[in-house]
């Protein structure tokens, strides 16, 4: 529906079946009128309306800080990795191995519950397996 997210207020205003029809006499064009200049009206007028409504609260962005408390234990991670590579291990509980997929096949999306109380789901699509 392309007015799903339009105010019904807002549909009736531009587009209501009780207003009275325009009626133009014979042969009368609208000349030295663009076509689209009612609709240029209608959309900054909806804009303006909508603008009055937005009133979205400042989102808190993480900072680009750095994971690793020092060099010591970046170095460290780095090095556990490689050694989980080079030994062919894959960790539990993050979804990697076959035997946490359901009926043995990879799954195509992921549910991350996300909100403060996690009571909203986002659906990730996952890539195919290589």
């Amino acid at each position: 529906d392309d007015y799903e997210n339009v105010h019904p207020d807002i549909i009736n205003k531009y587009y209501d079946v009780d207003s009275p029809q325009l009626m133009r006499q014979a042969r009368q064009t609208r000349a030295g009128h663009p076509e689209n200049e009612d609709e240029d009206f209608v959309i900054q007028d909806i804009a303006a309306q909508q603008m009055q409504q937005a009133r979205h609260e400042a989102v808190c962005v993480l900072s680009a800080i750095d994971p690793f408390i020092d060099q010591n234990s970046e170095d460290v991670f780095y090095t556990m990795l490689h050694e989980l590579i080079v030994r062919n291990i894959t960790p539990d509980n993050f979804g990697l191995r076959t035997e946490e997929w359901e009926d043995g096949h990879y799954p195509t999306y992921e549910i991350i519950h996300i909100g403060r109380q996690e009571l909203k789901d986002l659906h990730v699509s996952l890539a195919d397996l290589i």
